[in-house]
């Protein structure tokens, strides 16, 4: 902005600034006017970044902007931001690698963070919630790798990764998804989602996390890895697949429980490596043909569950073969005193 021409006295502003197209070439003085008595969505562009490096922002609160944040064939970091009262969150694309360390997405009509075209982010203490859109959608070769990410609230997909993309990270927390929305997350075309020490809260009618790949992708399937994740409710299923694929899955060391249809739900050929999970009572999962007396979730398809945790905490003993008078036979145990000898040599 060159010419700032309000100063907050009266409802209706006018601000011009200079446009400027993708290769820095001025496109001319355009002027705006508006009426801060009533913001609403689209009053202003946003911010955007095209054929750079080493951009940053820090400590920036954006509201009611049509498209906040748009990185086009940039690297860029971003710190602390507040992304609210808009239409799209951040857009990554045409091979763009993105920062974001702590950001708040709130009460969005599309996207929040959306990455497409061989693009990237590296993202840390993110919350998004409110959304009408995807919360996350990412495609096209791209990625996105977390650590605390937390989405709750939303109306349409949570999470969309799709052909040649992944979803990586661990602290992911998806909770209270409103009713209509058909899935929580959605894994198709080559894609890789891979989660750990993380939860799902009330899923859609389809299921938390659903994946299939397309015919052009069979001989490049998906891959699924789920570990130490929560899986709390939903009135569809916890895992849905329908692919022709070969897809490797793999959940360990979690726990399914209160689900309307089934913990998982197979209907592929491919079998589901699902063993040392918790499925809601310590008798296993409630399998038709392979465990008819479990008291736990349904299962359906082909699943290897057994062996199964006998609780929440999925703690596996392994037992030690003490042998009386085999030199160096020895165990320890910590103590805080330090260390206590239970089996002396």
């Amino acid at each position: 902005v060159y010419d700032d021409e309000f100063d907050g006295t009266s409802d209706d502003e006018e601000f011009c600034y200079e446009d400027f197209d993708d290769e820095g070439n001025s496109l001319g003085e355009v002027c705006e006017t508006f009426d801060f008595s009533s913001p609403s969505v689209g009053d202003w562009g946003g911010i955007y970044f095209g054929n750079s490096e080493g951009s940053s922002l820090e400590n920036v609160s954006f509201r009611y902007a049509q498209d906040a944040l748009t990185v086009y064939s940039s690297e860029a970091h971003f710190k602390n931001l507040s992304i609210t009262y808009g239409e799209s969150g951040l857009v990554a694309f045409n091979n763009s690698q993105v920062e974001l360390s702590g950001g708040v997405f709130d009460v969005l009509d599309g996207e929040a963070l959306t990455l497409f075209n061989s693009s990237s982010l590296v993202a840390s203490d993110l919350t998004i919630s409110n959304s009408l859109g995807e919360s996350v959608s990412i495609f096209n070769d791209s990625s996105l790798e977390f650590n605390n990410l937390t989405i709750s609230n939303v109306y349409s997909n949570v999470v969309d990764i799709s052909n040649n993309s992944s979803f990586t990270g661990e602290n992911l927390k998806v909770e209270y998804i409103i009713e209509h929305s058909s899935d929580a997350v959605v894994v198709y075309n080559n894609s890789d989602f891979s989660i750990k020490n993380s939860s799902f809260k009330g899923c859609p009618s389809g299921a938390c996390v659903t994946f299939f790949d397309g015919k052009k992708y069979l001989s490049t399937p998906s891959s699924i890895n789920i570990e130490n994740t929560v899986f709390d409710g939903g009135i569809g299923s916890a895992l849905l697949t329908f692919s022709d694929s070969q897809i490797t899955v793999s959940v360990k060391n979690s726990s399914f429980k209160n689900f309307d249809l089934y913990a998982i739900e197979n209907y592929a050929d491919f079998i589901i490596n699902a063993e040392n999970n918790f499925w809601g009572d310590a008798s296993g999962p409630f399998s038709e043909e392979l465990n008819p007396t479990g008291l736990g979730e349904f299962i359906f398809g082909n699943v290897s569950f057994d062996p199964w945790c006998k609780d929440i905490t999925c703690k596996t003993r392994h037992p030690v073969i003490i042998v009386p008078g085999l030199l160096g036979t020895e165990i320890n145990k910590q103590t805080a005193s330090g260390v206590e000898k239970l089996w002396l040599d």
